[in-house]
């Protein structure tokens, strides 16, 4: 889950359906966003790798919070695009409205 709600795509339908959610290029959550994002189902082994990157980013972030994690949130974003069902236009869209860093 964790690694869905920081995707591109989750950035992305939120900023989508609640545009007043973004202030000064930061997008602002909150519960009501989170639990209307549609979630796919997603497969074990789908599963266990988001849950293998998450674990990665976490462990880099922790040996310092300014490590370069983008590698690993790009891949991410590719497998939560897969997840989605994404065409490359679409997902095109989606990487030319989202920035959340």
């Amino acid at each position: 889950m964790l690694a869905i709600v920081n995707s591109s795509v989750a950035f992305f339908y939120i900023k989508e359906k609640y545009p007043a959610s973004s202030y000064n290029q930061r997008t602002t959550f909150t519960k009501e966003m989170i639990n209307d994002l549609p979630i796919p189902k997603i497969a074990p082994a789908d599963q266990a790798e988001l849950v293998s990157i998450v674990d990665r980013i976490l462990a880099a972030k922790q040996r310092g919070p300014g490590a370069d994690t983008s590698p690993l949130e790009r891949e991410i974003d590719r497998l939560v695009y897969e997840l989605y069902d994404l065409t490359p236009e679409e997902i095109a869209i989606v990487e030319g409205g989202t920035r959340h860093d």
